[in-house]
C-alpha cells in the first residue's frame, strides 16, 4: 500500500530498491550545453545525452528514463512533490541542471514502455505526443556571458557529477519536497539570466531559502539575529553611550528578524570551499572567510527584500559579466547604467560568484541526507 506521507516521486526512489519496475516513461529534454557522454544512471532515473545541431546552434538532447515501482496515476494530493502544478519531467530537469550546473528545458513525455518481458505494447515504447512541444531558443551570449560557467562546455558528465543526488534518497519528506523545489527555482534562474538577471537574483535566494525553512531551528541569541539582519544598526547601537542598548534593543527586534540569521546560518553551514578556479587579480576575488561570507549573504538577503517589498532591483553592477571571471564588481572603475557610484559593501559580490555558492550550498546540504540508523 502507498504510503501517503511520502512524496510520490520519492516512494518511487525507495521502491526501486526492492519491487521491479511495471512502466517506464521517456522525457525529452534539451541544453545548449555540448555534453560529451552516453549515459547516466542515479536511482530509477536513466541519462541519454546525444547532441544535435538545431539552427546552426549545437544542442545536446537528454532523453530521461523514469522507471516506475508505484501507480503514478493513484498518487494523492499530499504526496505531490511539489506545491503547483507540475510533472515528473519538472522535476527531472531541475536535477539535472543543480546536478551538472546547465540550463535545460523539459519538452515533455515522449514515450512509454512496458516491462521487457510484458506481452502488451510496443517493445520500443508507444509514443506520447500529447504533451510535446517544441524547446525555446536555447541561445546563450556568445561574449561575456553573464554566467560563464554555466556556459562553458560540459565534457563526459558521469556519475560523478550526479552521484549527490543519490543522497536524496534517505532525505526526509520534508526535506526532500524543499530540495525539489529549490532544485526548479535555481533551474529557472538560469533560464532567466539572459533575459532579467534581477529575477535570477531573486530565485536563487528564494532557492537557498526554500532549503533553509525546512531544517531545525537553532538558537541564535537576539544580539547576533541583529546583527546578522542589521550590520548598521547594530554598529550604531553598539556606538551608543549606553553600553546595554544592544541587548534591550535586541530582543525586541529579533523574532521578525529571524528568517535573515536562518538563511545565514543554513548557507554558512554548507558553504563549499572557495572556486578551484579564481581570477589572477587578488583584489577581483571575494574574500572566502565565514565572517566576509555572512556579511555578503546580509547584503545579498537585504537587496531581495527590498525588491520585493519596495521594487527596487538588485545594482546593476552585481549583474554583470566578469570579463576575466571577477568574483565581485570593482567599485573604483565600474559605475551601474545610471552611472551611480556604489560603496564596495553594497556590491559585493556578482551573479556569477552567487551562482557558485547558491548551487554547491545545496548540493552540500544534499550530501547530508544519511540513513536512518
Amino acid at each position: 500500500m502507498s504510503n501517503s506521507l511520502l512524496p510520490w516521486s520519492l516512494e518511487n526512489w525507495s521502491s526501486s530498491k526492492t519491487t521491479n519496475w511495471f512502466m517506464m516513461e521517456e522525457y525529452q529534454l534539451f541544453s545548449p550545453n555540448a555534453i560529451l557522454c552516453s549515459e547516466v544512471k542515479i536511482g530509477p532515473y536513466t541519462f541519454i545525452f546525444n547532441s544535435i545541431a538545431k539552427n546552426d546552434i549545437a544542442q545536446t538532447l537528454i532523453t530521461a528514463r523514469v522507471r516506475l515501482f508505484i501507480n503514478n496515476s493513484s498518487k494523492k494530493e499530499q504526496q505531490e512533490t511539489l506545491s503547483f502544478d507540475a510533472h515528473v519531467g519538472d522535476e527531472i530537469s531541475g536535477l539535472i541542471s543543480i546536478g551538472l550546473g546547465i540550463k535545460v528545458f523539459c519538452a515533455g513525455i515522449s514515450r512509454r514502455f512496458n516491462p521487457p518481458n510484458s506481452k502488451f505494447g510496443d517493445p520500443y515504447g508507444e509514443p506520447c505526443f500529447s504533451e510535446q512541444f517544441s524547446p525555446p531558443g536555447l541561445h546563450i551570449a556568445e561574449l561575456f556571458p553573464i554566467l560563464p560557467d554555466v556556459t562553458a562546455a560540459m565534457c563526459s558528465p558521469s556519475e560523478g557529477h550526479l552521484s549527490t543526488l543519490e543522497s536524496l534518497e534517505f532525505a526526509t519528506p520534508d526535506r526532500y519536497k524543499a530540495f525539489i523545489r529549490s532544485a526548479c527555482l535555481y533551474k529557472d534562474a538560469l533560464d532567466m539570466v539572459d533575459h532579467d538577471p534581477n529575477l535570477s537574483w531573486i530565485l536563487m535566494v528564494s532557492a537557498l531559502e526554500t532549503a533553509a525553512v525546512v531544517e531545525p531551528e537553532f538558537e541564535i541569541p537576539p544580539e547576533q539575529v541583529l546583527k546578522d539582519s542589521f550590520p548598521s544598526l547594530y554598529e550604531t547601537l553598539q556606538n551608543c553611550a549606553d553600553p546595554t542598548v544592544v541587548h534591550k534593543v535586541a530582543p525586541i527586534v529579533a523574532p521578525t528578524l529571524k528568517a535573515t540569521s536562518k538563511f545565514i546560518g543554513f548557507c554558512l553551514r554548507h558553504l563549499p570551499a572557495e572556486p578551484c578556479s579564481r581570477p589572477d587579480d587578488i583584489d577581483a576575488r571575494v574574500i572566502w572567510s565565514l565572517e566576509n561570507i555572512k556579511k555578503i549573504l546580509s547584503t545579498v538577503y537585504g537587496h531581495r527584500s527590498n525588491y520585493l517589498h519596495t521594487g527596487q532591483r538588485f545594482p546593476s553592477l552585481m549583474s554583470k559579466a566578469p570579463i576575466k571571471f571577477e568574483e565581485k564588481p570593482n567599485v573604483e572603475k565600474e559605475k551601474d547604467w545610471l552611472s551611480r557610484e556604489w560603496k564596495e559593501r553594497d556590491v559585493p559580490i556578482n551573479l556569477h560568484t552567487f551562482n557558485y555558492l547558491t548551487r554547491h550550498i545545496l548540493l552540500n546540504w544534499c550530501r547530508t541526507f544519511k540513513p536512518k540508523d
